[in-house]
C-alpha cells in the first residue's frame, strides 16, 4: 500500500462520469429504511402499550425523539407556505394585495371572539 501521491481516477474539479446521481441513496440505505418502516409498523401496538405505562416525563422525552421521523420539519414546511403565498401575490395588484390583508385580519380577529 502506497501512501504517496494518488495516481488515476478523476482529476480534481472534473466532471463526475459515473455511479449515482447526487441524492440518490444507495440501494442498502433504501432496504435498511424499509425494513426498519415495516418493523416499526409492526410493533406500533406495542409501542403504544408501552408508552401508555410511561411516567409524563418519559412519555413526552419520547415522542420528541419519534416526532422528527413521523412529521414534516416547521422550518421547511413554513418556507414553503411563503414562497407558495409569495407567488400567488405576485401578480395583483395593491389594491387587491390590500383586500387580501384585510380580510386575514377580519378573519384573525373573528377568531379571537
Amino acid at each position: 500500500m502506497s501512501l504517496g501521491k494518488k495516481t488515476g481516477g478523476r482529476k480534481p474539479g472534473g466532471e463526475k462520469t459515473g455511479g449515482r446521481k447526487k441524492g440518490t441513496p444507495n440501494k442498502i440505505t433504501k432496504d435498511i429504511r424499509e425494513q426498519l418502516k415495516d418493523i416499526f409498523q409492526a410493533n406500533l401496538p406495542r409501542l403504544s402499550k408501552e408508552m401508555s405505562k410511561m411516567e409524563s416525563k418519559d412519555f413526552v422525552s419520547a415522542m420528541g425523539m419519534i416526532a422528527p421521523y413521523v412529521t414534516p420539519k416547521l422550518a421547511s414546511a413554513t418556507v414553503d407556505a411563503k414562497t407558495e403565498m409569495a407567488h400567488k401575490l405576485d401578480g395583483l395588484s395593491v389594491e387587491q394585495i390590500d383586500q387580501v390583508i384585510e380580510t386575514v385580519i377580519n378573519s384573525y380577529m373573528e377568531e379571537d371572539d
